[in-house]
């Protein structure tokens, strides 16, 4: 059985955990990580860290820019890969540096079956998508086309040889390209069949206030979004939808999840495949304290399964999949008016949910930046890519300078 085991090197059980009374589950025992390893050495540049592993366990790692160049002079969005379990990272660049010429503000990444790699980055006019081989030889930088001025965060997955699919965030709902007839959309949806280098039109998720998308590596057609309708700051319960393909987006099946209280701390669904093709939702409703869900799909069906529950109020959720049913669900929580990275994991289907809690805060009073994310690698380790507030940053919601972007390994 492969299970989310503690990579060589790793500190023990931490002491003062914060949270090491909170959960329901069997046991609630302190997981031990490994010391983070701060990626942006150099320079305080990047927040909204992404984290993909390619096939090979090659890390990749981007952040989003925001509006301070990089020591290099970079003004697009960085990208850094690890091919040695992330003690040394290089910065991944274009030819020419075309790419780091243009201003982007955040984006997001995503690895193929081949270990190809496509990062998309927004800029004024459009999103711009750059592609690099399993080598990290820079292959390709193009817009997608169709997408509308002021884009916010965009999503991104891929698998097979090449199938990437992208789900942008118009700010203004507008009626998407390719579906007019369908209504105004914030999100839609494209697809490319060839590495990047066309896509269709792009259709919309009607009503959809905020979408995650992810697609299983265990086939090239399967692929999933998670909705949650409505506005940022929902007053009442409102239903989180997953949307289901199998033929690469072309029709969709869709299901009522569950409900969410959302909040101003950036509760949103996001939707995460195992290397076996099950797919996992995770979102988070703020009632008081906060209740953690999750729900799983293989056979057409979404069903609820049994989460710890949190302890106190709880911001950006994040979500990983791994293999033989080992999952991780990451989030901020808050205790006192400290915020801490936390993580539950399980290492097997139906086995007990283990808790880390990071015994440094992350943020003081608000929580980081919008997003962090987590994956698993080939033999179950779980990595987490996460930011801290800078000393002198701690108590603003929105910092102006830059965090530090450190990853942990479970």
């Amino acid at each position: 059985m492969v299970a989310v085991l503690i990579v060589s090197g790793c500190v023990g059980a931490l002491d003062g955990d914060p949270f090491a009374e909170a959960g329901t589950a069997p046991t609630a025992a302190a997981l031990a990580f490994t010391e983070p390893l701060q990626i942006n050495r150099d320079a305080q540049e990047g927040f909204e860290p992404s984290i993909r592993i390619a096939p090979d366990d090659t890390i990749y790692v981007a952040a989003a820019r925001g509006f301070v160049a990089g020591s290099d002079g970079s003004v697009a969005s960085p990208v850094w890969c690890s091919n040695d379990n992330g003690l040394t990272w290089t910065k991944l660049a274009s030819m020419l540096g075309l790419r780091e010429k243009v201003k982007a503000v955040e984006g997001d990444l995503a690895v193929d079956a081949r270990g190809t790699v496509y990062f998309v980055d927004t800029y004024a006019a459009d999103n711009v998508v750059t592609v690099w081989g399993s080598d990290q030889t820079w292959m390709s930088t193009s817009p997608i086309q169709g997408t509308t001025g002021g884009d916010d965060r965009p999503w991104l997955a891929a698998h097979g040889d090449g199938v990437v699919y992208y789900v942008g965030n118009s700010l203004a709902a507008v009626p998407p390209p390719g579906a007019p007839s369908d209504g105004a959309a914030r999100f839609w949806f494209y697809r490319s069949t060839d590495h990047a280098a066309s896509w269709t039109l792009g259709t919309g998720f009607v009503g959809g206030d905020y979408c995650h998308v992810a697609a299983s590596p265990s086939d090239d057609s399967t692929v999933a979004v998670v909705c949650s309708p409505g506005s940022f700051v929902l007053p009442a319960p409102t239903m989180v939808q997953g949307f289901t393909s199998r033929d690469r987006g072309n029709t969709w099946t869709v299901h009522e999840l569950g409900t969410m209280i959302d909040s101003p701390d950036d509760n949103f669904p996001v939707v995460a495949f195992s290397p076996s093709g099950t797919a996992y939702a995770f979102w988070v409703s703020n009632d008081e304290p906060a209740t953690l869900h999750l729900s799983s799909w293989t056979d057409g069906t979404w069903v609820p399964e049994d989460v710890p529950r949190a302890d106190g109020p709880v911001a950006n959720p994040a979500l990983a999949a791994g293999p033989n049913g080992s999952v991780a669900l990451g989030y901020y929580g808050r205790d006192g008016e400290d915020w801490y990275l936390n993580i539950w994991a399980r290492n097997a289907t139906g086995s007990p949910w283990m808790r880390w809690a990071d015994p440094t805060p992350v943020a003081h009073l608000y929580p980081p930046e919008d997003f962090f994310q987590a994956a698993f690698d080939t033999s179950g380790h779980l990595h987490v890519a996460y930011q801290r507030n800078a000393p002198d940053e701690l108590g603003t919601p929105k910092p102006s300078l830059q965090p530090i972007l450190y990853i942990r390994q479970l």
